[in-house]
């Protein structure tokens, strides 16, 4: 029997995390722009079947974020029953626990 397929689903602000890093980076070279998009995606396909697949955030283990790294950056999401929830889009230089304890 094959694995259970998990549904991937984004924040808004997630998805404005990403927009604005793939903006940032067009601004020097719309390629490498497009390509990171793209691969965002592809690698985020994994976690469907694979959601634990990916290390728990270190600066944050009491919350149990888990994060795929892709390229510069860190795509932080968490497991809830069947859905991967992709909290935060952040640069990997970027110190995670500052930002989310706005």
């Amino acid at each position: 029997m094959p694995p259970e397929k998990f549904d991937v689903e984004w924040t808004e602000s997630a998805l404005f995390e990403l927009r604005d890093i793939i903006e940032y980076i067009e601004l020097s070279n719309s390629m490498a722009a497009e390509q990171l998009a793209k691969l965002v995606f592809q690698r985020t396909e994994q976690l469907e079947q694979f959601p634990e697949s990916c290390p728990v955030v270190d600066e944050l283990p009491e919350l149990n974020y888990r994060q795929l790294l892709v390229g510069p950056i860190r795509l932080i999401y968490q497991i809830e029953k069947q859905n991967v929830m992709m909290l935060h889009v952040v640069r990997q230089e970027r110190e995670i626990s500052r930002l989310l304890m706005k």
